[in-house]
């Protein structure tokens, strides 16, 4: 288990079920699977951030929650892709991603080659500031986002935006951590 953040620009990373506080930066290939990712609402800006232009990385079945900045403009994102690195988001709770004046975002795709967000839940993500309130922001060109659970809004062109949902997941017990359905 790593308590805190972990940074790597390895050749290929493996990064899987662990307790973490944050990934500040992968680069190159990664895969990121399994993890709680959790910003313990304290400033912490990203869960996971992934970037550079040979960077692909998978970022599935993970909880990421609780990136949460309270007393600047900075951004608090549960992933956050930029550089031209490449993503699959996939399958993910990405939860409680909130900032009083800079922007709360789930996932914020800056610049991709190519990002996939499929079939994950964005509940509770957002900024207290008025008109930049965004569960997803993404570029329009490169990104294909299908079959996700979203509360808020998602903004920018994508490829795709199929399928999206706003439903109340109905998580067992949010408050206590428990994300089970």
């Amino acid at each position: 288990t790593i308590k805190e953040n972990l940074e790597t620009t390895a050749t290929e990373s493996w990064i899987g079920y662990n307790d973490l506080k944050c990934i500040n930066e992968i680069r190159n290939k990664g895969t990121v699977v399994g993890n709680t990712i959790d910003g313990r609402k304290n400033g912490n800006t990203r869960g996971v951030y992934a970037y550079g232009e040979q960077t692909h990385v998978n970022i599935y079945n993970n909880v990421i929650k609780n990136h949460q900045v309270y007393n600047s403009d900075d951004y608090a994102v549960g992933v956050y892709v930029h550089g031209d690195a490449s993503c699959n988001i996939i399958n993910n709770i990405i939860y409680g991603c909130r900032a009083k004046y800079g922007g709360g975002r789930g996932i914020y795709v800056r610049s991709t080659k190519a990002t996939k967000i499929i079939g994950n839940i964005i509940w509770d993500s957002y900024s207290d500031r008025r008109g930049d309130n965004r569960a997803v922001s993404a570029p329009f060109d490169n990104v294909l986002m299908k079959n996700n659970n979203i509360r808020g809004e998602y903004k920018g062109g994508v490829i795709a935006t199929e399928h999206q949902q706003m439903v109340d997941p109905k998580f067992v017990n949010q408050d206590e951590g428990d994300f089970t359905l």
